[in-house]
Order: structure tokens, then sequence, then C-alpha cells
């Protein structure tokens, strides 16, 4: 039988410059059988490539092991491994489509959403708990749909028009 694909992620850090360009672009070519993706910055790199073993402990295990001979042959720092990770095939492909940001919305966007005219989202804005805009972009604020939601839960909407006041 053979052994599922894990895919391992690895993370090291340590203090001093980053890796060399040179030394993550070898550890790509020794990898490259296992479809490896790497990234790299000051003090921290990361490398993450397929694994065959019948569970998580023995794909983490089975990827420390070659990653600490891949590491020495292509000189990258001897830093600490600090985080370690075994996810199927499956997971990671789920987790690829998720978005890794939150879903935004613009004046016109917020009015589908509340039902209501772009003009009456500006009023809005003036009300208690109304929440504030995570950004101002040129020519229009911009929110996060979750604190949107919040908000709607919360909002005691009345139909109709507000009764003007009466003319003194």
């Amino acid at each position: 039988m053979q052994q599922p694909d894990w895919s391992v992620e690895i993370v090291v850090e340590g203090s001093g410059p980053g890796p060399e360009q040179s030394s993550v672009e070898s550890l790509l070519e020794i990898l490259a059988d296992r479809s490896p993706v790497a990234s790299y910055r000051a003090r921290r790199y990361s490398v993450r490539f397929l694994v065959g073993a019948e569970d998580p402990a023995m794909a983490i295990a089975a990827a420390l092991k070659i990653f600490k001979d891949v590491a020495k042959v292509s000189r990258l720092p001897d830093w600490p491994i600090v985080h370690a990770e075994a996810s199927t095939i499956d997971e990671l492909e789920r987790e690829n489509l998720t978005p890794n940001y939150p879903e935004l919305l613009g004046v016109k966007e917020l009015a589908e959403l509340l039902c209501v005219s772009k003009q009456r989202v500006w009023e809005l804005r003036n009300i208690e708990g109304f929440p504030k805009p995570l950004t101002t972009l040129a020519s229009t604020p911009v929110w996060t749909e979750s604190s949107v939601q919040h908000f709607l839960q919360e909002w005691k909407r009345r139909p109709g028009r507000p009764r003007k006041a009466a003319a003194g």
C-alpha cells in the first residue's frame, strides 16, 4: 500500500542576516521531486514539501530528517526549528482556497447589504454603534463585512421614513 502524501512546513528562526538566495535555490533544486516551496527574510526562513508517511507525526519526523540533511548541503543557516506542521494534501488545498484577508465592503456593497441607498449609508455612518471604516481610500471608506454583520445583529431598524420635526 502506498503511503499518503503529507505536506510538511518547517519554519526556522535565528539571528543575523537571512539565507543567501543561492542557498534557498539549492534547497529547492535538491527537493524538486517533493514539490517544494520556500520563503525567506532576515532571521527567518521556511520550506514546505511533500513527504510520504502513514500519519502526521511520522511525516514530520521524516521531513525533519530530510530538511536537516538538505539544509546542511545547501549551506542554509543552522538555526533552530521553531515550527513544524503536517497537513494532508486535501487540507492544504482547502487552506489555499480560503482567503486570508477579510471580506471588504465599499459604500455600494454596504448599501446593497443593508438594502438602503448609498446616500443612506452616508447618514448611517453618524448613528451610534455604526462600525468605523477599516480605512478610507481615495473615493470611499471601506468596512470589514464582519463588523457590519455585527452591527446588523444589533441594529434596531424601523421601517419607513423618520418623521420630520414640526416647524416652529
